[in-house]
């Protein structure tokens, strides 16, 4: 998420009363709470942070805010993010892909694999997709 929509959510969880308001809790949560979720887009933050000041007493802990996430996320009603169109070409994609299996394969190299046997092994090449291997 972006620092703009940190910012803006964390702000507006402020209404919220918490029980133990001390300096060192306060930083101490909002280190734990960026680094637990960070990874949610901003407006599932943002959506996440709607709900918590729609049903929340007191502020919640990460946990309640992760389970607000997975209701905004299966729920258009709440805001719920879509997948973007992927818009990059068949080369593009394609591309990626081999990238990405180079990336495997030096991986499996590093841990003493035999990696050239394996995709010999599990390749399509030549035969039915659904043939046995």
């Amino acid at each position: 998420m972006t620092d703009e929509a940190w910012i803006k959510g964390m702000a507006e969880l402020q209404c919220l009363p918490v029980q133990d308001d001390s300096k060192e809790r306060k930083a101490i949560r909002g280190t734990v709470y960026r680094r637990e979720l960070d990874a949610l887009s901003d407006a599932l933050w943002l959506g996440v942070v709607r709900l918590a000041i729609q049903r929340c007493r007191w502020l919640p802990p990460v946990s309640t805010l992760l389970e607000f996430a997975s209701e905004v996320y299966e729920s258009p009603m709440l805001g719920a993010p879509r997948l973007s169109e992927d818009t990059r070409t068949v080369e593009q994609k394609r591309g990626d892909a081999k990238a990405g299996f180079e990336i495997f394969k030096r991986e499996l190299r590093k841990q003493g694999m035999d990696v050239d046997e394996l995709v010999d092994k599990f390749s399509w090449k030549g035969r039915d997709p659904g043939q046995e291997g």
